[in-house]
């Protein structure tokens, strides 16, 4: 998560949309990646996750 935050840092300045996209499951192991610390970086920094965006438009009122 510190690299995810560092990069989306690095790239304020950049103009453009930014999205930071990251698999859920990161190993033959069946590890789970840090979606929720990834979510808070990519919110801290102006960008969008699409793990949080596909959640939160399902949680939408129709």
């Amino acid at each position: 998560m510190a690299a995810a935050g560092k990069i989306l840092a690095d790239l304020e300045s950049v103009p453009g949309r930014k999205l930071l996209i990251s698999d859920g499951v990161f190993s033959m192991d069946g590890d789970i990646g840090p979606l929720p610390g990834l979510v808070e970086a990519a919110e801290k920094h102006g960008a969008r996750c699409p793990a949080w965006w596909k959640r939160r438009r399902s949680t939408a009122p129709s």
